[in-house]
């Protein structure tokens, strides 16, 4: 699971970044249309793929689709068109990070960090049934997520892309380091150790 957010991290700065080369070739909203629709078709063509795929065998079509839909993961769900779906999703928000960084590369990688934790979030939020306290408390760090990407936006609007960048990274990079800090500890320190 590991590797998924780290692969999720990476295609998602990679989306950013083309879509910024591809924008200032063509302009902000043209770039991000022309994204948005290669997204759509690609993954049109992932899940055509998968549907026509024999259940239980991994072939070239199942390894194929994973490429052209990198995110359907996202929503949790085992239905063609909401992979789909999460998936365009995901790469046109990708996209609008890079076009809307201002040349801040560190905000993309903020931002980043901000997708991860809202994905993260809205698939625990779906894990847990309506009105437990355990979706109200995902709920909280989805406001949070969004509400941190948002912030760095408005800031780098009144031109304080630093401000921007320590608002919009700043919390998720800080939970980030501690769990990983924790799970390295519980990795070396408490292999041998009993838990129960």
């Amino acid at each position: 699971m590991v590797v998924y957010w780290i692969l999720f991290a990476v295609r998602f700065a990679a989306i950013a970044v083309v879509a910024r080369y591809l924008a200032a070739a063509l302009g902000a909203l043209p770039a991000l249309a022309a994204i948005a629709t290669l997204a759509t078709a690609l993954g049109a063509l992932g899940t055509v793929l998968l549907r026509t795929s024999p259940l239980g065998v991994v072939t070239w079509k199942n390894r194929t689709a994973g490429w052209l839909l990198p995110f359907c993961m996202v929503l949790g769900a085992n239905q063609l068109p909401a992979m789909l779906a999460s998936s365009v999703a995901v790469i046109t928000v990708a996209a609008a990070t890079g076009i809307g960084n201002g040349g801040h590369w560190l905000l993309t990688a903020a931002w980043t960090l901000d997708a991860i934790a809202a994905a993260f979030a809205w698939r625990a939020f779906r894990a847990h049934s309506p009105g437990s306290s355990g979706r109200r408390s995902v709920t909280r760090v989805l406001i949070a997520a969004f509400g941190l990407a948002g912030a760095g936006l408005v800031l780098l609007q009144l031109d304080r892309p630093g401000l921007a960048i320590a608002v919009a990274g700043g919390p998720p990079a800080t939970v980030g380091a501690f769990s990983l800090a924790w799970i390295l500890l519980l990795v070396t320190l408490g292999r041998n150790a009993r838990w129960n």
